[in-house]
């Protein structure tokens, strides 16, 4: 053989093992790539299902709060009214007893009629009892 064929032959070998070695290469490069895209699918999925569970942690948590809130909120929100102070209820017996109807002095004083003719009830009983 003559040492231009021997070299050329060579030469082949090396150009023929090379391609081998990078269809090889490829080969595992494919094959580490679909097992990376496999464990990040998992992950994915993994990753989907724990933000389902905080999801439905979080609105479980959401309806509790809610259930505390309606418990601890007044059932009126509306302030109840302050009664008839002793500072009322002299002026509305010093009113009567001027002569003003129940009428006129719940209209004065802004207070309703009823508690008006409770006011007057009861200081007729307590005068009744004093005599």
């Amino acid at each position: 053989m003559s040492a231009g064929i021997a070299a050329v032959a060579t030469l082949a070998g090396v150009a023929l093992a090379g391609a081998g070695a990078g269809l090889w290469s490829l080969f595992c490069f494919r094959a580490w790539l679909r097992a990376a895209a496999q464990q990040a699918a998992v992950r994915e999925e993994a990753g989907d299902a724990a933000m389902t569970e905080l999801r439905r942690t979080i609105e479980s948590l959401e309806a509790r709060m809610e259930e505390v809130r309606l418990q601890a909120a007044p059932v009126s929100q509306v302030a109840p009214r302050a009664g008839l102070n002793l500072g009322r209820r002299s002026q509305a017996l010093r009113m009567h007893r001027r002569g003003d109807s129940a009428d006129q002095i719940a209209a004065t004083l802004e207070i309703p009629r009823h508690e008006v003719d409770l006011l007057l009830k009861v200081h007729r009983i307590v005068i009744s009892s004093i005599m």
